[in-house]
């Protein structure tokens, strides 16, 4: 039975969470690198030759799991490790990563306010880091492997950079109550009631010229909410009111 186990894989695969659940199954002690050895409070890198040591420090214990990919420990690492697991991420997954989104699972757990919840835009600190880190003469390529990140998501923040001044991230989603079909509900309430018969694509025509661009499905789920329902026909459907179609 291993008693030292050393997980490795691309950044955002979720290497924390498989270690830490290994951890608990066997009763071994959990080493996350990055929480517990790369980086001290405020996104600053550790000092190397102390990274190295803190390592060397931990792996003379006799029962842990170790999640970290950095190869400039393996020298130190992969001699007491028992097993070394690889997690591998889904290409669909490592599309969503490269956009500059974590994924998986809430890594709160990492602490000194590191922490991003899975799915939700890299933090503010870490953003602002990476630009400061280029505009000091690095590459990109060299800023994804420091802070490791994605160079997409290294290229994004340099781009919104330039073009707003600010790396902070855009709202997610839709504003709630019906988007930007909301603002002008009162015209489509009073289209769809002066000709019942409009069609979706119709109502599409009509707003692309009041400078709204919305898919016609969108349209469909927007009348539903104002009470216009209308059946599922072929392309050209016509819109009613509920409760106005005529009984079989």
């Amino acid at each position: 039975m291993s008693a030292r186990v050393l997980v490795i894989g691309c950044s955002g695969g979720g290497k924390t969470t498989f270690s830490a659940k290994v951890a608990q199954l066997r009763h071994l002690e959990f080493q996350s690198l990055d929480r517990d050895v790369r980086w001290l409070p405020g996104w600053i890198e550790r000092d190397r030759a102390e990274h190295r040591d803190i390592i060397t420090h931990l792996v003379r214990r006799e029962r842990w799991v170790m999640d970290g990919s950095g190869a400039s420990s393996f020298d130190i690492r992969l001699p007491r490790a028992d097993l070394v697991l690889w997690v591998r991420v889904p290409k669909a997954c490592r599309s969503l990563r490269d956009s500059g989104f974590r994924l998986g699972v809430n890594r709160d757990s990492l602490g000194h306010g590191k922490g991003t919840t899975m799915g939700k835009p890299h933090p503010m600190e870490l953003r602002e880091r990476v630009v400061a880190f280029v505009e000091e003469g690095n590459s990109h390529r060299e800023a994804a492997r420091h802070f490791r990140v994605s160079p997409r998501f290294v290229n994004n923040m340099m781009i919104l950079h330039r073009l707003k001044g600010s790396v902070a991230p855009g709202k997610q989603g839709h504003p709630p109550g019906g988007g930007k079909l909301m603002a002008h509900s009162d015209w489509i309430g009073a289209r769809v009631a002066s000709n019942g018969d409009v069609t979706l694509d119709e109502l599409c025509v009509e707003l692309t010229e009041r400078g709204v661009m919305v898919h016609r499905a969108t349209i469909g789920r927007f009348l539903h909410r104002l009470g216009l329902s209308n059946k599922k026909k072929p392309h050209g459907q016509r819109t009613t009111a509920a409760g106005d179609r005529p009984r079989p």
